[in-house]
């Protein structure tokens, strides 16, 4: 009996972040000029152009859903294709519910650390990419299980962002600090973004270890099975 294909979403999660991500970028392109991102989907910072105001009440909304604000369509799509090719794994492990909330939280650390310590406004997929990276270096299949893979993809994640960030011209420059702390100033937005990932697989490793321990036996019990038969 020849078995029959099955269609799936895989990663719901992934796909919906993306869909209303794009959905953003193309609208502020082609429509609002830029100012959904400007307004809603950037976090102020500490120092530079936008100071982050506590006194209102949407600087606080834009602290979680910064990451919905994208820069470009190139670094959009670039990012996209890490989402998708991390996603599914991770949520199969997981699940969609404790992916939604280590991406929240991730999202949620990187504007809090910028709203204290940043020195341009951040926006983009950033915090939510490390989080997916640095979940999936620790293999849920294997425990215990680093692959080298995940190594390198984190190394060049790195690199990209960091490239970003030199590149940036955004990033706030006090003429009084001496060269490193303007250096530091610069590669200040992919430290946040490294920082908020680093607490987002950290909420999803301690949070979802016993979600991810029931789908590595279920995941053994249907290969018995399908072996059997």
């Amino acid at each position: 009996m020849k078995k029959k294909i099955q269609f799936r979403i895989g990663s719901p999660v992934t796909l919906i972040i993306l869909a209303v991500s794009a959905a953003i970028l193309i609208l502020d392109s082609f429509v609002l000029k830029g100012k959904a991102t400007q307004t809603l989907f950037s976090c102020p910072a500490a120092k530079g152009n936008e100071i982050f105001r506590f006194t209102l009440p949407v600087n606080y909304f834009r602290m979680i859903f910064h990451p919905l604000g994208q820069s470009g369509f190139m670094i959009f799509f670039a990012q996209s294709l890490l989402a998708l090719s991390l996603g599914r794994q991770i949520e199969e492990t997981y699940g969609a519910t404790i992916l939604l909330l280590m991406l929240i939280f991730s999202a949620l650390v990187s504007g809090v650390l910028n709203a204290a310590f940043g020195n341009c406004t951040i926006q983009g997929l950033s915090p939510l990419i490390f989080t997916m990276i640095l979940i999936s270096l620790n293999g849920a299949q294997n425990k215990g299980t680093i692959y080298f893979s995940s190594t390198i993809l984190l190394l060049l994640y790195l690199v990209f962002q960091g490239y970003l960030s030199f590149i940036s011209k955004e990033s706030y420059v006090d003429p009084e600090a001496g060269k490193f702390t303007n250096t530091l100033y610069q590669f200040m937005p992919v430290l946040i973004s490294f920082a908020g990932g680093a607490a987002g697989s950290l909420f999803g490793f301690l949070c979802g270890k016993g979600q991810a321990r029931k789908n590595k036996e279920s995941w053994k019990d249907r290969d018995t099975t399908e072996a059997t038969l």
